[in-house]
């Protein structure tokens, strides 16, 4: 009889195994075990979006005021001649769409933290602390023609239909103003008498058909995380649509308008008002795109839960959700509507954002500028974008592989460097990889400057898809990657991985 020469694991044919970028983007939720390949663990300054995931944009100085340390609220005046991006800042309000204006000389605010609204071509704020204002687009001026409650506990405003609501401090009641109107008597709406408790924390409109009509709904949301629904106008037909249970919400100003949709900022994290009707407030499994987030979400406010500054914004498709950190960066939750996935930003010193013109703002959490949310680099430095993909079997998860290999489907506009390397059956490895450039300056002439016959025309950066070495040995195999960038685009469509079977388990 002939001898067998035994095949020792791991020595069979190694073969490409691709495995498509985390285009569903930040899961937080699930067991991190049972994470799709096209989910990520962990998605810091991605933005997945039509079919690749992006190195999000940077940010570039746009106006300074000088000798602040912070800008902590960014605003926009609508009016019928114009829109401005009004800034609040070591107790003055600035008009900074161009060179900053002093629009409140020596207003000398207390609190520079404005929750604020346009109502019938004014900018109105309130902050729970100084005398509310109003802006027409050429001066601010106290809003003292409101009367009925003491206007320095005004802490919210929203319009809801055609009224301004407040909601106030240290009251489960709530105040509106008459129709259109921009000064007069506020009347209480004293929901205390319906509510189980608890004060008023704010009030928005929440819409079936993702429209503003007559059919719109009032919603109250108190500190306890009851949520009331009103339909109706206050001063004829308001009647109680019903009351409802979901957590606590995270302060102050928790609301924001997504289409016709409210959803409201909660210690577990955003919940739209339509799931809370519906009974799932406290599932977030139940909640689809909402609740992937929940799990992170729920510590971030353990641990920021205190700081002041939790603030959203929806701007382009995107939902921007602030953490305010209480360092000079804050962390943003980022929600693409376009495909319901989740990302998170670091390294932005946001404390609001607000857009003008097509553009997106920020004031800063640790210095007296104004940022443009754009380009390719944050102010000049390289933007860092990390993930760990969740889990892919290229033996059915019947075998063991080898990874050999990785070779990262990344394009990059010009300078580009990153890390590659696999964590393999559900441990997270430290990152060891080499540093290698993914792009290089093309050599050569330019069209026009010499001549081509003797020199190579001169061409764009190339991205180089090389297969760069790994490490790796188990059944669940995920990409990590990360790059350092300063191009304007930088994508990522898929990772090829090189497996070797070894022996059946």
């Amino acid at each position: 009889m002939a001898n067998r020469k035994r095949v020792p694991q791991g020595r069979g044919v190694a073969e490409p195994f691709p495995i498509p970028a985390p285009l569903m983007g930040l899961n937080t939720l699930s067991d991190f075990t049972l994470l799709k390949p096209t989910e990520a663990r962990v998605f810091e300054n991605w933005l997945s979006d039509e079919g690749r995931c992006r190195v999000r944009p940077g940010y570039v100085e746009h106006q300074e005021i000088t000798g602040e340390t912070s800008v902590p609220s960014l605003m926009v005046w609508e009016g019928a001649t114009g829109r401005q991006l009004i800034a609040a800042s070591g107790g003055e309000l600035y008009d900074v769409s161009g060179v900053p204006n002093d629009i409140t000389t020596a207003a000398n605010y207390t609190d520079n933290l404005w929750s604020w609204a346009n109502f019938n071509g004014f900018l109105f704020g309130v902050n729970a602390t100084d005398t509310p204002w109003r802006y027409d687009g050429g001066g601010a001026t106290a809003a003292t023609g409101f009367t009925g409650p003491t206007l320095t506990t005004l802490q919210t405003v929203t319009q809801v239909r055609n009224r301004l609501w407040f909601s106030r401090t240290s009251t489960a009641d709530f105040s509106y103003g008459g129709i259109g109107a921009v000064t007069g008597a506020l009347t209480a709406f004293q929901i205390s008498q319906i509510a189980s408790g608890g004060k008023g924390m704010d009030v928005g409109a929440w819409s079936r058909d993702a429209g503003d009509g007559a059919d719109d709904f009032t919603v109250f949301i108190m500190s306890t995380g009851q949520v009331i629904v009103y339909q109706g106008d206050p001063a004829t037909s308001f009647s109680l649509v019903g009351k409802y249970n979901a957590p606590a919400p995270v302060g102050p100003d928790c609301t924001i308008q997504v289409g016709g949709e409210l959803v409201i900022m909660t210690v577990s994290g955003p919940i739209p008002v339509s799931a809370i009707m519906a009974g799932a407030a406290f599932k977030p499994e139940a909640l689809a795109e909402w609740g992937k987030i929940a799990g992170s979400w729920a510590t971030d406010f353990k641990r920021y839960g205190t700081n002041a500054g939790w603030n959203a914004y929806f701007f382009n498709g995107l939902v921007y959700f602030v953490i305010p950190t209480g360092l000079a960066t804050n962390k943003l939750y980022v929600l693409n509507t376009r495909n319901s996935s989740w990302q998170i930003y670091t390294g932005m010193p946001v404390a609001m954002l607000a857009d003008l013109s097509g553009n997106l703002y920020f004031g800063s959490v640790s210095d007296g500028w104004v940022y443009r949310h754009a380009t390719g680099s944050d102010n000049g430095a390289a933007i860092i974008a990390f993930a760990r993909q969740g889990w892919s079997y290229p033996t059915q998860g019947k075998r063991s592989a080898q990874y050999t290999m990785m070779r990262p489907h990344i394009s990059s506009s010009s300078s580009c460097q990153a890390q590659f390397q696999v964590d393999v059956d559900f441990t997270d490895s430290e990152i060891t990889a080499p540093v290698v450039d993914l792009v290089t300056e093309a050599e050569g002439a330019e069209w026009d400057v010499a001549a081509w016959d003797e020199e190579d025309w001169a061409s764009d950066p190339v991205s180089h898809r090389f297969w760069h070495s790994i490490k790796g040995k188990g059944r669940a195999v995920a990409p990590v990657v990360r790059t350092y960038s300063t191009a304007d685009l930088v994508e990522w469509s898929a990772t090829d991985i090189l497996a070797k079977a070894g022996g059946q388990l």
